[in-house]
């Protein structure tokens, strides 16, 4: 069995995530193809307040195909942070899920967020394993 548990330092205010390996979800509504993982994490981030980061993910190499290839995980994240939950109260959500996959990286630092203005995402194609 593959498992993934990752918290916070800090009890306070907290994010907790469990992951293990799943079904995909009987809901067409929220079942989502590979492309739109792969469009989604190759968006440009802001840096430093003043420039942008651009890291590409290439969804189609050798780390995501064969015995590699991305695999559904299922999960619960709880969250005692504002504003999913705070104070004494927590933000709880069962049944989440997402994507398991591997993918090198082409990290582009401090570029010029107005060089980003219209920028398209992944240039990956549609790889939906589902």
């Amino acid at each position: 069995m593959t498992f993934f548990t990752a918290g916070s330092v800090n009890s306070s205010e907290f994010v907790a995530v469990h992951m293990t390996r799943g079904q995909i979800p009987d809901d067409p509504a929220v079942t989502y193809p590979l492309d739109l993982f792969a469009n989604i994490t190759n968006q440009p981030t802001f840096a430093d307040g003043s420039t942008c980061d651009n890291m590409i993910r290439p969804f189609n190499t050798s780390m995501s195909r064969g015995k590699y290839a991305p695999v559904v995980v299922q999960g619960r994240v709880t969250g005692k942070l504002f504003p999913y939950g705070g104070d004494d109260s927590l933000g709880i959500w069962d049944g989440v899920w997402g994507i398991q996959i591997a993918t090198p990286f082409i990290e582009n630092n401090y570029l010029s967020c107005e060089q980003m203005k219209g920028y398209d995402g992944s240039d990956a194609p549609d790889m939906s394993p589902f």
